[in-house]
């Protein structure tokens, strides 16, 4: 045309506008094949380049027909808020780690569950049996609020009761 620019039209229907290195299309463009897009992809407020998908307003929502798979061969998931690690799931050995910040808060291998700190709750009800369950603390672990046990409780070091008398 009269500016320099390519047009290609159908009929009178522009539906093909080059101007420099820039093309637009005047309506949905339909590939059938593998569309390569070196410098990055930007649909609605969604940039896709390289190995990262940003949003640059809103919330992000993943939504599948099927299932959600996070498949890390680094062996790590992390969640972060604003680019800061507050927590991850790691994969060490089949058994699954859960990071609260940087420090494991629970380890999981196969029906065992070792949990990290202090333990604080208020009353646990169950109307079923908690079977083959085992509470281990490190030396300076606690359970918070009450614990009560029908049973045999086995302790290898001493049980402190009522805050001032030690049980042997």
């Amino acid at each position: 045309n009269s500016s320099g620019h390519l047009l290609i039209k159908d009929g009178s229907t522009t539906f093909l506008t080059g101007a420099g290195a820039a093309a637009t299309f005047a309506s949905t463009l339909a590939v059938t094949g593998v569309l390569t897009a070196d410098a990055g992809v930007n649909i609605d407020n969604i940039t896709i380049d390289g190995t990262e998908i940003d949003l640059s307003s809103g919330d992000l929502t993943i939504d599948a027909a099927g299932d959600i798979i996070l498949d890390a061969d680094g062996g790590d998931v992390f969640v972060k808020d604003a680019g800061t690690t507050y927590g991850s799931l790691t994969n060490s050995s089949g058994n699954l780690i859960i990071k609260s910040g940087t420090t494991t808060a629970a380890t999981f291998s196969g029906a065992n569950t070792t949990l990290a700190g202090t333990l604080g709750s208020g009353a646990i009800t169950s109307t079923g049996a908690i079977a083959g369950t085992t509470l281990a603390m490190s030396s300076t672990g606690s359970f918070g609020s009450n614990l009560s046990v029908t049973g045999t409780i086995t302790a290898s070091g001493d049980i402190t009761a009522f805050s001032s008398e030690v049980l042997k």
